[in-house]
């Protein structure tokens, strides 16, 4: 089942929550660098005992609360595809 999206075009977390059946078994979220959200719902999937998927293929260099994304997600995908938005090393 699919949720609406926030002002940062990913997933809202109050929508998330309108949609969780007991079939739900996890929710995937998707994020452009930013984490938006996430936080929020990283807290619902634990309230509710829901695995937490995290599609990091644009978050390669992402830093959510002190540490690198994903690394409180069930299960996080990055990407190094040539699309990919990947951090450039600072010059110096």
């Amino acid at each position: 089942m699919f949720a609406d999206v926030d002002e940062f075009l990913c997933l809202d977390p109050a929508s998330v929550e309108a949609r969780i059946t007991p079939r739900t078994r996890a929710v995937s979220f998707v994020a452009w660098r930013n984490p938006a959200r996430y936080r929020e719902v990283r807290q619902l999937c634990r309230q509710r005992n829901l695995k937490l998927i995290l599609d990091a293929a644009h978050m390669a260099g992402t830093w959510i609360d002190g540490k690198h994304a994903g690394h409180d997600a069930d299960v996080a995908v990055f990407s190094f595809q040539a699309v990919k938005n990947l951090p450039r090393p600072t010059p110096g």
